[in-house]
């Protein structure tokens, strides 16, 4: 029977490729896990360990305190669970009806811990899941918050999540988890999953509707600029259920979803967080605002040289300022005008080659893609100063090189450094 993993993360649509291309991790303070809004959906693209794709869609049906309901469809397939705000991210639930069976989990209230998202918490502990009147398997998990990243999604641009790890077993099964969580979304965009049974299920989030200003400050939901894009591929047809895989004799099978705890005895099933997990999407499409058949080609990206002369004249101006042959006003504001100077025309240079590569078919859409998204990372407040990135955007938005929902994503964002 196909593996479901019922993902406590809600979102185990959370990679590309493994992972989108990740910028330097944030220092901001925790924050605390919020429901995602009744109403919303979000829609996952996912592989499984053979290689098929398929979608999943997660609607919140009820949102309120601490607790949601999320109804899961996969291709004909129609599934639930519940559990607690601070249990996205995890195949934990409280309870979960996956193909008419129903199982229950107790003694979850340790992982209320998880919710201030805080990189470094750790919470090791038994959990009980009821199947029937009859079936108890008692899980050993392990769940810990690694830390915050910014990722690139392709639907949305580039998204603050917080990393969370999952390792669980019982008797002789075992699974491990790794799911993001977007706090300007409330929900997981990607997770991966695999399990001792051999099943391997990767999503990411392709879709989100039903989320408002208030909710997504950073997503706005803005039509492309009018650009060749690449021909919409057809849905992808759900993969058909998949023969029970035996698993060793005393061991559990895993769960029916992601998001999911374990699944029906002899079918082997994907973790219980809050989105399926599922293998990793097709090779996105060429971002619309980079218009591969209209941008000017310039030079190659800078390599590695650039950054090791830029750091030879900072050390030239630091031993001026040392002799007192400049002041340190002066030191001042020539040490800004390197610091910045570079990032800028770099960034410009890189988004421009992406482009001129892609025309030119020298490199594939998922490479077109990883290219925009390490470029784009380096504007962050921690890369660049405000101002400066704020008047970079604009001329990359002139130059038709980021699309208006990017620009103003990355506005968002270094304004709220000022």
């Amino acid at each position: 029977m196909q593996q479901r993993l019922a993902l406590a993360v809600t979102v185990a649509t959370i990679g590309a490729c493994a992972l989108p291309a990740a910028g330097r991790a944030q220092g901001a303070a925790p924050t605390d896990m919020q429901p995602p809004p009744a109403g919303s959906v979000y829609s996952f693209a996912c592989t499984d360990q053979d290689g098929k794709s398929y979608n999943e869609e997660y609607k919140i049906a009820k949102s309120g305190g601490d607790n949601i309901r999320v109804e899961v469809q996969t291709g004909g397939r129609r599934n639930s669970y519940e559990k607690p705000v601070y249990a996205m991210g995890t195949t934990i639930v409280e309870r979960e009806t996956v193909d008419g069976q129903e199982r229950t989990m107790s003694g979850i209230g340790s992982f209320s811990a998880l919710r201030k998202l805080a990189p470094g918490t750790n919470v090791s502990t038994y959990v009980t899941e009821r199947r029937g009147s009859n079936t108890r398997i008692p899980w050993n998990y392990t769940v810990s918050v690694q830390g915050r990243e910014v990722v690139y999604n392709r639907e949305f641009g580039d998204l603050g999540v917080i990393v969370i790890n999952e390792d669980r077993w019982a008797e002789l099964y075992s699974s491990s988890m790794q799911s993001q969580f977007a706090p300007q979304i409330n929900f997981p965009i990607y997770w991966r999953y695999k399990d001792s049974n051999n099943a391997a299920i990767e999503c990411k989030l392709a879709t989100a509707t039903g989320i408002t200003p208030a909710t997504a400050t950073a997503i706005v939901a803005a039509a492309p600029p009018p650009a060749a894009a690449a021909p919409a591929k057809a849905a992808p047809t759900p993969p058909p259920p998949r023969p029970a895989v035996a698993a060793p004799a005393a061991a559990p099978s895993p769960p029916p979803s992601p998001y999911a705890s374990t699944p029906p005895a002899a079918a082997p099933a994907r973790p219980a967080t809050s989105i399926a997990a599922a293998p990793p999407p097709p090779p996105p499409a060429p971002a619309p605002a980079a218009r591969p058949a209209s941008a000017p080609a310039t030079a190659p990206a800078p390599s590695a040289s650039g950054d090791a002369a830029k750091q030879a004249r900072l050390n030239q101006l630091q031993d001026l300022l040392r002799q007192g042959v400049i002041t340190r006003e002066e030191f001042a504001r020539k040490e800004r005008e390197i610091l910045t100077e570079s990032p800028a025309g770099n960034i410009a240079q890189e988004l421009a080659e992406a482009n001129r590569l892609f025309r030119d078919r020298r490199v594939t859409q998922e490479e077109f893609v990883q290219r925009r998204a390490r470029a784009l990372a380096k504007i962050t407040p921690g890369e660049m100063q405000p101002k400066d990135a704020l008047i970079l955007l604009n001329q990359l938005l002139e130059a038709q090189l980021i699309s208006p929902t990017e620009h103003r994503a990355k506005r968002t964002l270094m304004l709220s450094a000022l």
